[in-house]
């Protein structure tokens, strides 16, 4: 993406839910009360957790639901992609995460939270396929629209099968939604500074009969190209392969190194790496 493209995309996310939000609360004052009473609720059942940043996570909130209301005007595949990512990155990173914190103490609590992600994440892969249907994964990309719904519609599905075991359509789907992961890894490789090499890994890593080989290749490309500023890489790494291999050191070093680049690149996805990885480390007793 073109650095201008990029930089109004980012002005776009951060700018645009204050904006509504402060609309809102002017228009209704009892909703903003109710917003707030359920941030005290929260903070209460996560009390003595890693807790996500605050303002990241009102914001991260706020996005997906102004990402729901534009899901429902029908939009262009640019706008679609936009409000998939909103929603994949507050179900997945956000209310999954804290539902697992939770869930020991507060399993009630736990299991809404996330019934409230997989919903959010049914409704952003069922948008995605949508429009990615009538798209030919054996032709080149026509628009880097479609490579960017393409992947975060992958992303979606890959979530949404990880948290509803129960969800079958969804399973039987997995070729599908792999599929779109290739695609934009084949079309474009470096998109999104190596995350459709990442996605396309983690896709083929936990296939059945997957290559495994193949999937710790592009990992570790990902990892030597773009790990110095992206936090998430070496959580994401961390889990699916030091965990996997039940490498306890490796896993910890990895974590502390996520946390070394998220203080150093203190961004929204590397903040809320830097919660994971925190919440990781505290748990690397019962994981090992």
């Amino acid at each position: 993406m073109h650095p201008l493209f990029r930089t109004a995309w980012l002005f776009c996310f951060w700018i645009t839910p204050f904006f509504c939000f402060g609309i809102i609360t002017a228009c209704h004052p009892a909703w903003a009360a109710s917003v707030a009473s359920t941030a005290k609720k929260d903070d209460h059942a996560l009390s003595g957790t890693v807790l996500i940043p605050a303002d990241i996570r009102g914001l991260s909130c706020l996005a997906s639901s102004l990402s729901e209301v534009v899901l429902m005007a029908h939009p262009s595949p640019g706008w679609r992609a936009w409000s998939i990512a909103n929603l994949v990155k507050h179900a997945y990173g956000v209310q999954a995460f804290e539902a697992e914190q939770i869930e020991l103490v507060d399993p009630e609590a736990a299991k809404d939270k996330r019934l409230e992600a997989i919903r959010s994440l049914r409704l952003a892969k069922e948008a995605g396929w949508t429009h990615m249907k009538r798209i030919d994964l054996s032709a080149a990309a026509a628009a880097s629209d479609d490579l960017d719904l393409a992947y975060w519609t992958a992303a979606a599905w890959g979530a949404l099968i990880s948290l509803d075991r129960d969800d079958f359509d969804a399973l039987a789907d997995w070729p599908k939604a792999k599929a779109l992961a290739d695609w934009v890894r084949r079309e474009k490789a470096d998109f999104a500074d190596g995350a459709a090499l990442v996605l396309a890994a983690s896709f083929e890593f936990s296939s059945p009969g997957g290559d495994k080989a193949q999937a710790k290749r592009w990992f570790a490309e990902a990892l030597e190209k773009y790990g110095e500023k992206q936090a998430m890489l070496h959580v994401l790494l961390a889990q699916q392969l030091d965990l996997d291999t039940g490498d306890r050191r490796g896993f910890e070093a990895r974590l502390r190194l996520a946390l070394q680049v998220a203080d150093a690149y203190p961004g929204f996805e590397n903040r809320v790496a830097a919660s994971k990885a925190r919440w990781l480390l505290h748990r690397v007793d019962a994981l090992f």
